[in-house]
């Protein structure tokens, strides 16, 4: 007996999803798809996530079946604040916010419909830009040129996707902020600025003959008259032969 593995039914995670989209039929129906399937994790290339989805949709015969196909990066706020990405249309297509800037996805899209106008190779997924291992990838995401990102507003949008492939915040930072430069025609320096700290004119070494004069807080004392002194040695004379005599009795 033949056993027939049925494909387990793509059901979309409303609350996990990095996109959604709206689909507005030809029969006046429309309905939201989302990105991730329940149960499972989504790709952590969100290019090529969005990529996938598209062709998948197309492969399904959506795009023949609607008047207008809109997809959103959701902001997990209220779906109002969710960010337009890209509008498709039977014959046409039209990129927003950041998706404008990315090559691989508008080629992707070009050749899909230039394979409509022309009516041949209608598997969607064969028009997929190849994708190359992460070093390769890493590379090509942090590579940086006038003619790549044009003006600061590229560069920023392009940070904004390299957190979205979920880089370290730091190493985008720093990309950002040792490019940002580029653009107010005051490079960055090639090494941190020394601080020195200015020279402080020290008081001279005192000498002896310069140093001021010793004064205490006690005033002097008199020499004592002749007599007192005569007068006490009398009398510590007398307390010695005192103690002898004491001495000698014992």
């Amino acid at each position: 007996m033949s056993v027939f593995t049925q494909k387990k039914k793509f059901v979309g995670d409303k609350e996990g999803s990095t996109y959604r989209w709206e689909l507005r039929l030809t029969n006046g129906y429309t309905f939201d798809g989302y990105s991730k399937n329940v149960g499972q994790a989504e790709k952590q290339d969100k290019e090529a996530l969005l990529q996938d989805c598209i062709a998948r949709l197309l492969n399904n015969g959506y795009l023949d079946k609607c008047f207008l196909m809109s997809f959103y990066r959701r902001e997990f706020l209220h779906r109002d604040k969710d960010t337009l990405l890209l509008q498709m249309h039977y014959e046409r297509y039209e990129a927003f916010d950041r998706l404008k800037f990315s090559l691989p996805t508008t080629e992707f899209l070009d050749r899909i419909y230039k394979a409509r106008l022309t009516g041949t190779g209608l598997n969607y997924k064969e028009y997929l830009p190849s994708r190359p291992g992460f070093r390769h990838t890493e590379k090509t995401d942090f590579e940086f040129s006038k003619t790549r990102f044009p003006t600061i507003e590229h560069l920023v949008n392009h940070c904004k996707f390299l957190l979205e492939k979920k880089y370290p915040r730091e190493r985008v930072e720093g990309f950002y902020h040792r490019l940002k430069h580029e653009y107010s025609g005051h490079p960055l320096p090639q090494t941190s600025p020394m601080v020195r700290p200015a020279s402080i004119d020290l008081p001279a070494t005192p000498t002896l003959a310069t140093a001021p004069a010793i004064v205490t807080s006690e005033p002097r004392q008199a020499e004592p008259p002749a007599e007192y002194v005569t007068k006490a040695e009398s009398e510590v004379n007398g307390m010695i032969a005192n103690m002898n005599r004491r001495f000698k009795a014992n």
